[in-house]
This record gives C-alpha cells, sequence and structure tokens, in this order.
C-alpha cells in the first residue's frame, strides 16, 4: 500500500511525526505545495494520514502550501470524493469525527478534539500541566505509530488495549483524548 501523509507542520503539532517516521513506501508532505498537486497526490496514493490542526470542515493549511493561508483548508468537503475512492484514511485533528461524519468518509480512523496544548485543555473545562499534555501527545503518536500498517478497527482495537490506553488512566488529558477515538469501517 502506498502511503501519503498531510502534514502541515508548526511547532505544536511536531509531536505527530513518529505517527509516519517510520513508514516504508511513505510520501511526506508538510507543504511547499500547491492545492492541485497535494490533490494529485491523493489520487496516487491507497492510504491517505491527515495531521495537525483542522475544524469540522477540513485540515488547515497553516501558511504551508502556496496560495492557502493560516486558516484556509488543504483538506476540505472539495476534495472528499476523492477520499471516499481511497483504501484507508487516518484523520488526526480537532474534530476530524464531525468531517468524516459529515462527508460520508468509510474506512477511517479518526480523533474528535483532541487535545495538545494546556489551552486547549481549559477550552476544554479541565486543566493539566504542560508535562501532562506533553507526555499524552507523545505517547498518543508513539502507540499509533506502532498500528498505522493496520487497518481502521485494527488501530482502533490496538488503541484500545495500547500503552496510550493505559496513560488514559492516570493522565487527564489523555483520558480526555482517549475518549475521543474512534473509526468507520466499511
Amino acid at each position: 500500500m502506498k502511503h501519503l501523509v498531510l502534514h502541515p507542520t508548526d511547532l505544536s503539532t511536531r509531536f505527530l511525526e513518529p505517527i509516519y517516521k517510520h513508514l516504508t513506501n511513505a510520501t511526506v508532505i508538510t507543504g511547499g505545495k500547491t492545492q492541485d498537486q497535494v490533490f494529485k497526490e491523493i489520487e496516487a496514493h491507497d492510504h491517505i494520514i491527515m495531521l495537525g490542526h483542522g475544524s469540522p470542515s477540513g485540515l488547515f493549511a497553516i501558511g504551508q502550501y502556496p496560495g492557502l493561508g493560516y486558516a484556509s483548508y488543504i483538506i476540505d468537503s472539495n476534495i472528499a470524493h476523492l477520499l471516499k475512492q481511497k483504501k484507508q484514511l487516518t484523520t488526526i485533528w480537532c474534530y476530524a469525527q464531525k468531517f468524516v461524519e459529515a462527508t460520508g468518509l468509510k474506512h477511517t480512523y479518526y480523533s474528535n478534539m483532541f487535545c495538545s496544548e494546556t489551552l486547549e485543555c481549559s477550552m476544554m473545562g479541565f486543566e493539566a500541566t504542560q508535562e501532562q499534555v506533553e507526555e499524552s501527545n507523545w505517547c498518543f503518536s508513539k502507540n499509533l505509530g506502532e498500528h498505522i500498517l493496520k487497518n481502521p478497527m485494527e488501530i482502533h482495537a490496538a488503541m484500545q488495549n495500547g500503552a496510550y490506553a493505559q496513560l488514559a488512566k492516570t493522565n487527564p488529558v489523555a483520558t480526555y483524548n482517549f475518549e475521543r477515538l474512534g473509526c468507520v469501517a466499511a
């Protein structure tokens, strides 16, 4: 399977790199391509991994793609028809679940709201230290990276029993995020 990673990188999302850093046969795009070039890459790959900051409307470009500003989308409903044709999708951004549901995507492992900063924790109604946030971020990414080659149902099952599930028992950030991970099968 050919993997495409779309990760509009900024300092606050570097923790997501362990999800894909050991993938072979992967194309990683962190920026620098036009939206049309990204769409062509999506057409040429089987598993699309989309990581970073987002909203229910899609994955933010974060100013990393020519012609798209910080709050513009590199992935939005305009590309859903192509994403529906893919063998597998992994969508990790805030409210990715709402995007998946609104566009009818299948074969997808997703996050819903995902707290990766102390400010987000406060906005969601709980307090966490920077150390707890960092521990949650890195444990999540490492654990997901260990299972990224599995199908969405297998990923979800593995995550339910893995290191992140264990951390969720003691770390409030992991507890919050863990409850908001899921998958859609065929």
